[in-house]
C-alpha cells in the first residue's frame, strides 16, 4: 500500500458527527461540533472541561465529511474557538445538520 492510499483510508473513517451543548443552562446557544469514531470516548474528554454538556444529537458520518459540515452548518453563528459556536437557535443548527445528512450517502 502507497502513503496515498495509506492517507485515503485514515481520511475516510467512519465513525459519527456530534453536535454538544457545552453550558446548556448558562449559554444554550454555545455549542461544539465534531467528528469522533467512538461517540462515547469523545464525550467522556469533553466532560472533563465541560461537565454539564448535553449531547443533542449525532449522525453516522465520514471523518471525510467534517470540515463541509461544520462550513454549511456554523455559516450564521459566531465562531468562538476551532469548533466552538454561539447560534441563536440550537434547533436551526441541528435542522440543518438533519438536512446535510438526508442527502448524504447512508452509512
Amino acid at each position: 500500500m502507497n502513503s496515498f492510499e495509506k492517507k485515503d483510508l485514515i481520511s475516510n473513517v467512519n465513525g459519527y458527527f456530534y453536535l454538544i451543548q457545552l453550558e446548556p443552562d448558562l449559554d444554550p446557544g454555545r455549542f461544539k461540533v465534531g467528528f469522533a469514531t467512538s461517540l462515547e470516548d469523545r464525550i467522556r474528554q469533553h466532560k472533563c472541561s465541560a461537565p454539564l454538556l448535553k449531547l443533542k444529537k449525532h449522525w453516522a458520518c465520514k471523518s471525510l465529511w467534517e470540515k463541509t459540515i461544520i462550513d454549511c452548518i456554523t455559516n450564521d453563528c459566531e465562531k468562538i474557538h476551532t469548533e466552538v459556536f454561539r447560534s441563536t437557535s440550537i434547533d436551526i443548527v441541528i435542522k440543518k445538520c438533519d438536512e446535510f445528512f438526508d442527502i448524504m450517502p447512508k452509512l
